[in-house]
């Protein structure tokens, strides 16, 4: 991942009547990778992507696209912006191609970049069908491309599964993976399906009444990346009663099914499996119990559970 971010928010802040809406935000966004942008509903969301993409100004604080500013530098800034803020809008009685062709003659794109994008988002097959005859999925994925066909460093989509089925939202997931993996464009993305953003996302950032409360990695080299990690554990022992009673200061374990479980970082795991075969109890498992995207986030937010 580049060093140099594609976007940044600096202290970004909106204000509507009186009304703080978005509270001096703080984030940066990379070549190549997918960020999620997470909250309950009223949190501000699609404000701060609306500002992003020039819809609608800030109150304070500034957006730097490819290090150009959103408020002294507008088009240039924007130019490298794809978006899709709600429902892409094509034309229904032209095919996808002629769609796309529509709009490269006046973005001046070759058609060998159609070619490419069309290939991307996997339309090969229908892309001269007519859009009326496409499902709602196949609108998505031809929207994605006729958003990427300037090759933007940033592609912006705010909730882009809405209505999609299980199928369509892993085809336009695959998607989006593979345009930040190939092209190199970050990938800002806002929905409300904590379970996909689990699977789609690098990073991501929790926002809650307008200001970002957590901004954290979804990578597992991140999760696993340092001996002094501490986790949730679960060992799965013979003798749950007397392993407990020989952890002596190793943690404070909890009976759990088929064992205990303990708060502890690698190298007290490891003492504790010492201490346990030591003492004859048999070790039939050891496992890190994994946090869900979905109980971070309710972690960090409280009991607001909407997003």
């Amino acid at each position: 991942m580049s060093s140099a971010p594609v976007v940044q928010l600096r202290d970004v802040t909106k204000r509507i009547g009186g009304r703080t809406i978005i509270d001096r935000i703080s984030l940066e966004v990379y070549p190549g990778e997918v960020f999620g942008f997470l909250g309950p509903n009223g949190s501000g969301k699609t404000t701060t992507i609306r500002m992003m993409v020039g819809l609608m100004s800030m109150s304070g604080g500034d957006i730097l696209l490819g290090g150009r500013s959103v408020k002294s530098e507008f088009s240039r800034a924007v130019s490298q912006i794809g978006a899709i803020v709600e429902n892409p809008e094509m034309y229904k009685f032209l095919t996808g191609y002629q769609n796309l062709l529509h709009y490269a003659r006046m973005s001046g794109v070759s058609k060998d970049r159609i070619a490419e994008v069309v290939e991307i988002v996997g339309l090969n097959g229908r892309i001269h069908d007519k859009v009326k005859k496409y499902s709602l999925g196949m609108r998505q994925r031809l929207g994605v491309a006729q958003a990427v066909m300037h090759r933007p460093k940033l592609l912006v989509l705010d909730e882009p599964t809405n209505g999609l089925d299980p199928a369509g939202i892993r085809e336009l997931r695959d998607y989006l993976r593979r345009l930040a993996r190939e092209e190199g464009t970050a990938v800002f993305v806002s929905s409300h399906l904590l379970s996909e953003m689990e699977l789609m996302c690098d990073r991501v950032a929790i926002l809650q009444k307008g200001q970002i409360i957590d901004i954290r990695s979804l990578r597992p080299e991140d999760a696993r990346s340092s001996a002094e990690t501490t986790e949730e554990v679960l060992f799965e022992v013979d003798r749950p009663d007397a392993a407990l009673g020989i952890l002596d200061g190793l943690g404070p374990g909890r009976m759990a099914g088929g064992g205990f479980t303990v708060e502890a970082d690698r190298r007290t795991v490891a003492a504790i499996n010492r201490r346990l075969v030591e003492a004859g109890i048999q070790v039939y498992g050891i496992r890190v119990k994994t946090k869900s995207l979905e109980d971070q986030f309710l972690e960090v937010t409280g009991s607001e559970s909407h997003v």
